[in-house]
């Protein structure tokens, strides 16, 4: 038996066991009948053995089944503990987004208020001076126009530009020297075009007796313009900023000015007769002019105006020694058309 039933004691009118009596049961003798033992059966005692041995088992069960109950319960406890430090911050941070939500909405009907005013404000002063404000559009316009022209003036005289207009007619032309006697010719009849052997492109040729108006010079002309906007900033890096500043008209114009320069070269050379040659700058002149005649007179007189003022400052540059240095000379240079007197300009400088 179990050491924990060692302490049990029998009641003190029950006989102890192994005391029971074989004799016949007799009722007035007050004593506990003997029990009907059947042979091959368990007797009482040993039954009663497998009771107590049973009921142990049942306990510890319980037992342990309490205990995973208890160890569940504590679980489910720590995960509400858990969910309620959730809640409380779930509900802290409501009250964080309340407040914000709050100042912003405060902020935002100021914002929209003060907006309201200005925006009152600035209708009232439209509609008093509208006038005036177109005014001061076309005048910051103008000042805009002004100084792109001055910056395109500036550019046309960047000796990184005139050295990427100078490459772009030799490789065009496919000669390596520009002097008279190294310039090709227009192909006579019958004669094949000369072709790039590395390209396999056709090299540019000119008709150098006719204006750069002509439809072949002029397409060669624009061919080469196009060349220099792409790739003359590869050629020479120090010319980009030039190229930028510089306008199409004045680029083209630098252009179709080189290649009156080559046939000036042509007439030195006795190679090409100077009537055509006085032409050819005649007709760029009265280009210049019908260019600028589209213009509106705002900006033709900005232009004008920007031009002047960097002739005079050019003027100023020149050396005290100079034989241009001349009151008459300043004179003559402000009033007339600039686009020649540029030109004049930037060959004494």
């Amino acid at each position: 038996m179990d050491s924990s039933y060692s302490d049990f004691q029998f009641h003190p009118g029950f006989p102890e066991p192994g005391s029971f009596s074989a004799a016949p049961y007799d009722g007035n003798m007050g004593g506990i009948p003997p029990l009907y033992q059947p042979r091959g059966l368990p007797s009482a005692a040993e039954k009663s053995g497998e009771s107590a041995k049973l009921s142990k088992t049942a306990v510890v069960s319980a037992l342990e089944a309490v205990k995973q109950r208890v160890t569940e319960l504590e679980k489910q406890l720590a995960q509400c503990a858990r969910q309620h430090d959730l809640l409380e911050v779930v509900a802290h941070q409501n009250i964080v987004i309340q407040s914000i939500h709050n100042s912003c909405e405060k902020r935002l009907n100021d914002m929209q208020q003060d907006f309201e005013m200005k925006l009152a404000g600035v209708l009232q002063t439209v509609e008093k001076g509208h006038g005036d404000g177109e005014s001061s559009d076309e005048d910051d316009k103008e000042d805009e126009d002004e100084a792109r022209i001055e910056a395109s003036l500036e550019a046309k005289g960047d000796p990184g530009l005139l050295a990427v207009i100078r490459h772009a007619f030799s490789h065009m032309l496919g000669t390596v020297k520009l002097t008279a006697k190294d310039l090709p010719w227009w192909p006579k009849d019958g004669e094949e075009w000369p072709v790039d052997s590395a390209t396999s492109e056709k090299f540019l040729r000119f008709r150098w007796g006719e204006s750069h108006t002509h439809e072949d010079n002029y397409r060669g002309l624009q061919t080469i313009f196009r060349y220099i906007r792409t790739k003359g900033a590869e050629f020479s890096p120090t010319s980009a900023k030039a190229l930028r500043a510089i306008s199409d008209e004045d680029l083209l114009d630098r252009v179709q000015t080189k290649y009156q320069d080559l046939q000036k070269a042509l007439r030195a050379a006795k190679l090409l007769s100077s009537s055509r040659v006085t032409t050819t700058t005649e007709a760029s002149e009265n280009q210049g002019a019908l260019r600028d005649a589209k213009l509106s007179k705002g900006v033709r007189q900005s232009r004008q105006q920007g031009k002047c003022e960097v002739h005079e400052r050019k003027f100023a540059a020149l050396s005290n020694d100079s034989e241009f240095k001349t009151d008459a000379f300043k004179t003559a240079l402000i009033p007339q058309e600039p686009i020649m007197l540029y030109r004049y300009i930037n060959i004494l400088l």
